[in-house]
């Protein structure tokens, strides 16, 4: 009985995953609490019509110095005015990665240095998106949320805010 059970939902969920896969690239402009656009790249997969996962990636370089950022999110979408509609709601959680890399000079004897810094944090975004068969472009704003330092102690937060659009493909 379970087993025929578990055979079923695999294959409701396979299915569904089969008419639902999406998959858009695009450009994005990540703001970190400074009022400055950042510019970044975007890679979203949409794994069912209510479940996707998305990423930012920015980052900068000056003299010896890299710094990365990449935050990928996984996050529940619904639409918001109707079940047809192309304004679309999506709550989730993400994850962040600071990378910052120091190249030492030759000859001066230091170590390079690369430090990775994790953090965890909660999604909220809004998009429109404009179908066109199997096509679609898509304009987003995700908010992200993240503990910072001692925030259990201190009520301290960071945050990153994205505007971004995408173009990619119904598979």
């Amino acid at each position: 009985m379970i087993p025929r059970l578990l055979l079923t939902v695999g294959l409701l969920i396979a299915s569904d995953c089969a008419s639902a896969v999406e998959l858009a690239a695009g450009i994005a402009g990540v703001e970190e609490g400074d009022d400055r656009l950042r510019p970044a790249g975007t890679l979203h997969l949409g794994i069912t019509n209510s479940f996707f996962a998305r990423a930012y990636v920015y980052g900068r370089s000056f003299g010896p110095i890299t710094e990365r950022t990449t935050m990928v999110s996984g996050n529940y979408r619904f639409p918001i005015f109707s079940p047809s509609s192309n304004f679309l709601a999506g709550i989730g959680a993400v994850v962040l990665l600071e990378e910052t890399m120091v190249e030492a000079e030759a000859d001066s004897g230091d170590a390079d240095i690369d430090q990775k810094q994790y953090n965890f944090g909660g999604a909220f975004g809004l998009a429109y998106r404009l179908p066109f068969d199997h096509l679609h472009v898509s304009i987003n704003w995700d908010a992200h949320l993240f503990l910072a330092g001692g925030a259990a102690v201190y009520m301290v937060t960071g945050r990153r805010q994205a505007l971004s659009i995408a173009t990619g493909v119904n598979l």
